[in-house]
């Protein structure tokens, strides 16, 4: 059997007890807004200190450039506010950045183009030259390694110039020779398509006492080498 006494200081003592943690759960609410306030306000300094025209520039790459703390558009040649992104992508879609940025990459394609074909016709001109020398060479059985005497005469009187040689002797000898070599038969050909002919075959030795047997094919008084055969 209680008495009633006891029983309102239990009551008492509860009451107590949950108004002790009502107090802690608002201290504690408290707390945790202090905190995302204070996370709240350093990741809007770190955005902050992020922001600048360099930023923005990295962030368009092939649009804008940074220049003495400002924005430039690449293709408008005029600053950007970088302050805000939307200001940014509003630029980008508009009419005038479209039509230059179109323009400039057409001028661009067309500065390459050119160039290739500047390139391709160097080439060819060089290579050109290159079989017009060998050519020569071999109707005038002047022997390739002549060409480091050559070279710097053709060097100081050819609009050319020796500099379109390649530096070794063996480049002409297996890159270019048999090139020449095809066009001669190629040309022969043409020539001697339809007409009667005579065949020579003469057997002979080269400057290294190798035997050769050579293969000529004669016309009107004219003959041309068709074939070199080296024999063992």
């Amino acid at each position: 059997m209680q008495l009633p006494g006891h029983t309102h200081t239990h009551t008492h003592r509860a009451e107590q007890s949950g108004e002790g943690r009502e107090r802690g759960e608002r201290e504690k609410k408290k707390v945790m807004a202090k905190r995302l306030s204070g996370m709240t306000i350093s990741s809007k300094k770190l955005k902050n200190a992020k922001l600048s025209a360099k930023f923005r520039a990295e962030q368009y790459p092939s649009d804008f450039y940074e220049s003495g703390e400002q924005l430039f558009c690449k293709f408008c040649q005029h600053t950007i506010d970088w302050m805000r992104k939307n200001t940014c992508d509003d630029h980008l879609q508009s009419k005038t950045h479209l039509r230059n940025k179109e323009k400039k990459q057409a001028s661009a394609r067309q500065t390459h183009q050119q160039t290739l074909q500047h390139s391709s016709t160097s080439l060819e001109v060089r290579r050109e030259f290159i079989e017009d020398f060998v050519a020569v060479c071999a109707e005038s059985d002047i022997p390739l390694e002549k060409m480091r005497k050559l070279r710097p005469f053709l060097m100081k009187h050819c609009k050319q110039g020796g500099g379109a040689l390649p530096e070794h002797v063996s480049s002409l000898r297996q890159v270019h020779l048999p090139r020449v070599f095809e066009q001669h038969i190629e040309a022969v050909q043409k020539k001697l398509q339809g007409k009667k002919i005579s065949v020579v075959v003469d057997e002979t030795t080269d400057a290294r006492d190798c035997s050769v047997l050579n293969i000529v094919v004669g016309f009107e008084g004219q003959y041309f080498l068709m074939d070199v055969i080296f024999l063992e």
